[in-house]
């Protein structure tokens, strides 16, 4: 299954108002800022520094692997958009690492329904 495009921030607008006063959780060099939306589904923006992670391969690596995480489980989280910053390396970390990193990110900020 693809990740579909309702589940996207993709325009500017959508970024420019989660950048205005958001909430944020910080985990080892990734940052998640967090503002309700109206939708009844949660989005996903990424946004990895080419500044921090020089080849282009590790950086779609990466976002390939968030947005694979918030494809299988975006059913458990609130009507939420959330922007993904990555501001440390993580090219080196194994798959299994960055997805329980991701765990830990959500979990820490109780994003998860219950």
């Amino acid at each position: 299954m693809k990740f579909p495009k309702c589940l996207r921030l993709s325009k500017k607008r959508d970024f420019d108002r989660i950048f205005r006063d958001p909430e944020k959780i910080f985990l080892h060099g990734i940052t998640m800022l967090v503002k309700k939306n109206s939708l009844k589904y949660p989005r996903l923006g990424l946004m990895v520094s080419k500044k921090n992670i020089k080849k282009s391969f590790a950086r779609n690596k990466i976002k390939r692997l968030f947005r694979e995480y918030f494809r299988i489980n975006y059913i458990y989280f609130k009507k939420m958009d959330f922007v993904i910053l990555v501001k440390k390396d993580l090219k080196n970390l194994k798959n299994i690492k960055i997805n329980a990193m991701l765990n830990r990110l959500w979990e820490r900020y109780h994003i998860f329904r219950k």
